[in-house]
């Protein structure tokens, strides 16, 4: 039986670790090596990179780890906010040992476990008495040999109106990645936009180092859309492999009335055709976000649960739920300004 070991990644080790990361099959843009930067100088998460190693010192499986101390208690997560980023492995004994050596790590930390995937993991190799959950709805969307013109069929009358509306209003799409401002422009919209939600933002430190980080091996864009050249929405890409990641939206309020979202969505898509990628990946929702899923599925999107992996002590946290109806209250109610240095402190408690 072969041998392995797990050891906590070094700098010297991001090289080896980001080439696996880039190479898996499974793998996410979220287990790059600069996650661990982004989340740890933008909202000081401490962090660990497991690498799993054969005998012979290949690496046959990661893990990345972050330290959430939480509203109700410290937890471990792969990886905060997003609905992907646990464990990829070569094999279940990877898994296994990647995993034994992170409930060693909760213990010494005194922590919970939540780890994110969007396939289920080996049954067999689950340990830490960690308990499957299906909780989060999918939507993904098979783009493999698409082009624009033909986007511009599938999409049906009614988005195809939706967009035009954009259009006729002067509405045009602009890739401003590498723009001066581009970070302060895009917070901007997302405070807008995350008060109205009801939930708290992400500092804008959060978004510059992403873009910082991300941006110098095209695993990120951010998309304007302008409306007389002011953004009255934007959106976040993420690409990995032969995926597009529809990460983060906003938009501003006259952005929502002038169909603002319907022509970033087909832009962020045409995007993603023109890179001749095989998937457009809308994210992860609460199942109660029904709307929102709608919007989804009426673009073409495929809908299916996902599993998260959960210690008894961790709980799924899902801002939608009723019982953060009073919160979502207050914070609507909060100035934007108000919003923004409250949320910079609070957002980090639910990772």
């Amino acid at each position: 039986m072969t041998t392995i070991d797990v050891i906590e990644a070094r700098d010297t080790d991001l090289a080896e670790w980001d080439r696996y990361a880039t190479s898996h099959q499974r793998s996410t843009v979220y287990h790059l090596s600069p996650w661990a930067r982004i989340f740890g100088d933008a909202l000081g998460y401490r962090s660990w990179l497991l690498i799993a190693k054969t005998g012979a010192g290949g690496t046959c499986g990661i893990l990345p780890l972050y330290l959430v101390r939480g509203l109700a208690g410290r937890r471990l997560v792969a990886v905060p906010f997003r609905d992907r980023g646990g464990p990829i492995f070569d094999s279940p004994a990877a898994l296994t040992a990647l995993l034994r050596y992170a409930g060693e790590l909760a213990r010494r930390e005194q922590a919970g476990m939540l780890l994110k995937s969007l396939d289920p993991l080996p049954q067999d190799a689950v340990t830490l008495d960690l308990a499957r959950r299906d909780h989060w709805i999918h939507s993904r969307m098979p783009i493999t040999d698409l082009t624009r013109d033909a986007l511009w069929e599938r999409i049906g009358n009614k988005n195809r109106n939706m967009v035009r509306q954009a259009q006729k209003s002067g509405l045009i799409a602009v890739c401003a990645t590498s723009a001066p401002g581009a970070a302060e422009r895009w917070h901007s919209l997302h405070v807008q936009t995350q008060r109205r939600l009801g939930v708290p933002p992400f500092p804008l430190r959060f978004f510059t180092l992403m873009l910082d980080a991300l941006a110098p091996s095209g695993s990120i864009e951010l998309v304007e859309i302008r409306n007389r050249e002011v953004p009255c929405a934007a959106t976040v890409l993420f690409f990995h492999r032969d995926t597009c990641i529809y990460g983060y939206s906003a938009s501003s309020a006259a952005g929502q009335r002038l169909r603002a979202n319907d022509l970033m969505l087909f832009e962020a898509i045409a995007l993603a055709a023109d890179r001749k990628l095989a998937c457009f990946d809308f994210g992860s929702d609460s199942p109660s976000q029904k709307s929102l899923l709608f919007f989804k599925s009426k673009w073409g999107a495929e809908q299916n649960v996902i599993p998260v992996y959960a210690s008894q002590d961790v709980g799924v946290t899902d801002s939608s739920d009723v019982k953060y109806a009073l919160a979502r209250m207050v914070f609507r109610a909060m100035p934007p300004a108000v919003l923004s240095w409250l949320g910079s402190r609070v957002v980090k408690r639910f990772g």
